[in-house]
């Protein structure tokens, strides 16, 4: 029986959900997630946690995503199995999910307005959140620097000589970093994980929460701005201008050279803790369709000192 049919099954007898239709969403080397339809036409997705998140892990994210609800902010919840606590299913040694899916189309640059509005509301709200024990801070992360960058060392892969060249930077930008660890945040606010209704944008996919500055939040959507819509990754600079209209509307002030230096870092300090995730698994994971473009970007923006640097290469590349 494929995986497909044995969630049919599962599906129907543990959450009584009478799937008719099911498409996969996330295709990867590792593990891929689903969009169902039931009878009714109502959807829902199915992720796959394997060698992601663990069932403490798993269960504070739920937990979370039901005092979000409760706070006012819209969430896909997690759904509890029929007469059980139980949120997450075992199918041939992995743990699966199942969400409620949230409507809407994903949200595109031009919506920047709504896109700050949506960034401001969550972090309103999860700054105020009591304490989730044991959710890590992006501090811990990146301190895992110097006993996950020696991975890169082993082995040969594609691009090694280039990853191996930020190396410098990387602890540089771990050494100095002083956020407040005090809100917590979403941490993937790329515009793929913001659906839009037309009138107000919501975000989807909390799985890699963890406490931080709002900042970092808001730099990794300021870099999601600048290469949306590319399949290689490539940024547009032309879109440095709805950027600062961005930042400018979640920060209600002028976009300064001052906080442009500050978003820059903290953009920084998102692509180091990217590049050091997949560094246990870079020989195999650099092989998958479109990563090692990403780790390109990483890298470039880890490797640049600035904006104007990383745009003036991206247009002289366009030339």
């Amino acid at each position: 029986m494929g995986v497909q049919e044995a969630l049919k099954d599962i599906l129907k007898e543990s959450y009584g959900i009478d799937v008719v239709e099911t498409k996969t969403i996330t295709r990867l080397m590792f593990r891929q997630s689903y969009v169902i339809k039931d009878s009714r036409k109502k959807q829902y997705i199915v992720k796959d946690y394997a060698g992601t998140l663990d069932l403490q892990e798993l269960n504070r994210l739920w937990q979370y995503y039901l005092t979000l609800w409760e706070a006012g902010i819209q969430v896909g919840r997690a759904v509890r199995k029929l007469n059980s606590n139980e949120f997450h299913f075992f199918f041939e040694g992995r743990i699966y999910v199942v969400f409620e899916y949230v409507n809407g189309k994903r949200s595109e640059v031009v919506q920047y307005k709504q896109v700050a509005e949506c960034l401001q509301k969550y972090h309103g709200v999860a700054s105020s959140m009591d304490v989730l024990p044991g959710l890590a801070t992006t501090r811990d992360k990146l301190s895992l620097a110097r006993s996950l960058f020696p991975f890169f060392h082993q082995s040969k892969y594609s691009m090694k000589n280039e990853i191996l060249e930020c190396e410098d930077d990387v602890y540089r930008i771990v050494d100095v970093y002083a956020g407040q660890d005090k809100t917590i945040l979403h941490g993937d606010t790329i515009l793929e994980n913001m659906v839009s209704d037309g009138e107000k944008t919501v975000l989807i996919d909390f799985d890699s929460i963890h406490y931080g500055d709002v900042m970092e939040d808001v730099s990794n959507t300021v870099l999601s701005f600048l290469y949306y819509g590319s399949k290689t990754f490539k940024m547009n600079p032309e879109r440095y201008v709805l950027v600062k209209k961005f930042v400018e509307a979640y920060y209600g002030k002028n976009y300064t050279e001052d906080l442009e230096k500050n978003i820059y870092y903290y953009m920084q300090v998102h692509c180091v803790l990217e590049l050091l995730r997949h560094a246990e698994n870079i020989r195999f994971l650099i092989r998958m369709p479109g990563m090692k473009d990403y780790l390109k970007m990483l890298v470039l923006i880890i490797h640049s000192p600035d904006f104007k640097t990383i745009l003036e290469k991206e247009d002289d590349q366009n030339d």
